[in-house]
């Protein structure tokens, strides 16, 4: 009879055990895949950061570059 009891409690704490490690891994898994995302989310605003600023290069080089046809006729004084 004690026996039974003893053998009886240690299945009860091997449940216990297995139960909480299976909640220590979903809580590192959960946390894993929020360190993930947030990662993710800070390289995704770093990228736009980048598309911005090449856009607004790739404008400004449009604008600054002169065409032929202007350059001959303001800057040099005679139309092609």
């Amino acid at each position: 009879m004690l026996s039974d009891c003893v053998a009886g409690l240690m299945l009860v704490a091997r449940t216990v055990r297995i139960w909480q490690e299976g909640i220590k891994r979903r809580n590192e898994e959960w946390e894993r895949q929020v360190r993930e995302r947030a990662e993710h989310k800070r390289l995704s605003e770093e990228l736009d950061t980048w598309m911005d600023g090449w856009q607004k290069a790739k404008q400004i080089r449009e604008f600054a570059r002169p065409t032929p046809n202007f350059v001959l006729h303001f800057v040099l004084g005679f139309a092609k």
